[in-house]
């Protein structure tokens, strides 16, 4: 999905420990089944900017409220970026056309009317975007400078430097997490018990759905601390509920026996899950919860690292996903990255990147933010698979090195966007 994040909240921390995989050879590519898209490709430099970006701004806007609102994603991931990234372009361009209300700077998405509003004590903030190794270098870049970290051989006030940015004039350790593919959720948590569970809705504002995620079993109703602890006075979870595919499978295949049309794709099948006006239907979809951030926090132990800060939370009984790694540089950084791209259809729930935060918590309020998004995190997005080529109810595989299931196992709908996911049980993907 298009992942959320709340701000760098000030609060001792065990790590987990790094990760270990060989560093590849540095390079600027993505590693991806198909190439990242080049917004210089798409169009060249239109003879009206005006027109094209007020055209574009549409389209985003429309996308959104297609993939946010109605669950129902009208246009695949790539074209979406594709959009935004020529958009920011033209807006940077030329600075007189800049709108504070453009896609560009807001958080997407909205709160719909079918569930009782809930303004967010904290934001919840989008992320950007890196397709490929060097906008990600460039990311790190940014991150650096804007911490004061500088080359060796040149002579500074490192002493002054520390003291500007409350932290060393070093490259901080940075964080991998995997980028789920669910929807952003905010629980608030008083005095240990869970009283509210809201959707990001717009970033500001948004849907009640305190009872739908009551019925997630993963979802603790009470905080259990640790022996000798206790719980914040005010703890709000930020974390992402998702669809397991095999639970996605099992759905559809009961669509299927009851004549029922298939439901797309994990990620839209849990929006819908989670936005039902009956929990029991809700309760029905075995949706799952990974917790992965912070938003407001009243009391509760000093937490220095966001790594720190996910510890912390699996102690008190929230799910947090174990492919976390702390690492030291970039390069280990695109050593995850290639890692989890290659084995990405290994997992058991869907992801679509990787998402890289600074690691500690007091470098990242000196980073601070854009309008949209932290300076101090950044989504790697992985390229979706090519769809492969399909006849009526039989898929044919596209030419791939490793073993495919047998074409006769995977049945696929020719109706379907060849974006999508495929009617056929299998973890691949069909046109």
């Amino acid at each position: 999905m298009r992942r959320v994040v709340a701000p760098a909240w000030p609060t001792g921390a065990v790590t987990p420990s790094g990760y270990d995989r060989p560093v590849p050879p540095t390079t600027d590519a993505a590693p991806a089944d198909e190439p990242a898209p080049d917004p210089a490709d798409d169009h060249a430099a239109p003879t009206d900017p005006a027109a094209r970006l007020a055209e574009l701004r549409r389209l985003l806007l429309d996308a959104n409220a297609a993939y946010y609102e109605r669950d129902a994603p009208t246009v695949p991931d790539a074209t979406y970026d594709t959009w935004m990234r020529e958009a920011q372009t033209l807006e940077a361009a030329y600075p007189e056309l800049a709108d504070p209300e453009s896609p560009t700077v807001r958080v997407s998405g909205t709160a719909t009317t079918t569930f009782a509003p809930v303004v967010h004590a904290v934001p919840m903030m989008s992320l950007d975007n890196a397709f490929d190794f060097g906008e990600l270098d460039a990311w790190a870049e940014r991150v650096q400078k804007g911490l004061g970290v500088v080359d060796a051989s040149v002579a500074v006030d490192e002493e002054a430097v520390a003291v500007a940015v409350d932290a060393p004039p070093t490259a901080p350790r940075l964080v991998c997490e995997l980028k789920f593919d669910g929807l952003a959720m905010s629980i608030r948590y008083e005095r240990g018990r869970l009283v509210r569970a809201a959707t990001r809705g717009d970033g500001r504002v948004g849907e009640d759905v305190t009872a739908n995620v009551r019925t997630i079993s993963v979802v603790p109703h009470v905080l259990t601390p640790p022996s000798g602890g206790a719980v914040p006075e005010v703890l709000e979870v930020r974390g992402e509920v998702y669809l397991p595919v095999a639970e996605f499978e099992a759905l559809n295949e009961q669509q299927e026996a009851a004549g029922k049309p298939r439901y797309a794709n994990p990620r839209n099948t849990a929006a819908g899950s989670l936005r039902q006006k009956d929990p029991a239907v809700t309760a029905s979809r075995n949706l799952a919860f990974f917790a992965y951030g912070l938003g407001e926090v009243v009391g509760g132990p000093e937490i220095t690292t966001h790594s720190g800060a996910l510890e912390l939370l699996g102690t008190y009984g929230f799910p947090v996903n174990t492919e976390l790694r702390v690492v030291p540089d970039l390069a280990a950084v695109q050593a995850y990255i290639a890692h989890r791209h290659e084995h990405r259809h290994d997992l058991p729930y869907e992801i679509d990147g990787v998402v890289v935060k600074v690691d500690d918590l007091a470098a990242q309020r000196a980073l601070g933010f854009t309008s949209r998004a932290p300076k101090w995190a950044i989504a790697y997005k992985f390229r979706r698979r090519r769809p492969r080529a399909c006849a009526r109810s039989t898929c044919r595989s596209a030419a791939r090195a490793r073993p495919r299931p047998s074409p006769s196992s995977s049945p696929c709908s020719s109706a379907a966007p060849r974006w999508a996911w495929p009617r056929c049980t299998t973890r691949t993907r069909c046109a």
